[in-house]
């Protein structure tokens, strides 16, 4: 932040070459009831790592939609993964996890058959899944990724169940998105709710589109996975993520 009168888009700025694809997008999280970095008696609001900022709801355009999935070691998600895939199809790299090698597609791996979850004896999958979305917040006009996984995945597919049905575009209409906490077999937990807001503004609506072609490169896979499943609870439910 500057108050100099300096040019937008100088052309003298040696990062005016970077494109959105270099860039490292932050991760809005939804608080729950254990936080290594958000504060845990905020549950239920969201979490902005990069300024520290707390709040109970996001106004957004929903940008892009990715599809994601990591395969920790159970119980130690301070380390890598052991496998993962930026698109849930395939997996980045093919590793033995004791005595089964994952892959060779996300679909065929025994990690992400329902009953492979807590060494074989739950329910669910032991990779995790999570929808990625690309959002640009209305009021800050900020973009960000929020992941949506384990027990939010059914209200996300209603949400696009929804918004599919009509004849507008996710991203020219305004997505609102809260949390309610619910008990659960686990345990309770904080759940994204998604609220349709009406139409955006024409003009606001052909800026997002602009945005939406901007954002086409830009890579959804976030550094901080691991603290982010860490976050969250151990759930079992395996009717929440089948396969598309």
């Amino acid at each position: 932040q500057t108050d100099l009168a300096l040019p937008v888009g100088d052309d003298l700025d040696p990062l005016g070459s970077v494109g959105q694809d270099e860039l490292v997008l932050p991760t809005v999280k939804l608080v729950q009831g254990v936080s290594r970095e958000a504060d845990a008696t905020k549950a239920g609001s969201f979490f902005d790592p990069l300024t520290g900022a707390y709040r109970n709801l996001l106004n957004v355009a929903i940008l892009r939609l990715g599809r994601s999935r990591a395969l920790f070691v159970e119980g130690s998600f301070d380390q890598p993964p052991l496998c993962s895939s930026d698109d849930a199809v395939q997996p980045q790299g093919l590793v033995m996890v004791g005595n089964t090698r994952t892959g060779p597609t996300c679909a065929e791996c025994p990690f992400s058959l329902f009953g492979s979850a807590k060494g074989g004896t739950g329910k669910g999958q032991a990779c995790g899944f999570s929808y990625d979305l690309l959002c640009m917040d209305l009021e800050i006009e900020e973009p960000y990724i929020l992941r949506v996984g384990s027990t939010s995945i059914i209200e996300w597919r209603r949400y696009m169940t929804a918004v599919k049905r009509g004849r507008l575009p996710i991203y020219a209409i305004k997505t609102t998105i809260t949390s309610k906490s619910r008990v659960f077999e686990g345990g309770a937990a904080h759940v994204l709710l998604f609220t349709n807001g009406g139409p955006l503004a024409h003009d606001v609506a052909l800026s997002m589109r602009s945005k939406v072609a901007s954002f086409k490169g830009a890579s959804l896979d976030a550094a901080d996975v691991a603290a982010e499943v860490e976050e969250m609870p151990a759930f079992d439910e395996p009717d929440e993520v089948p396969f598309d």
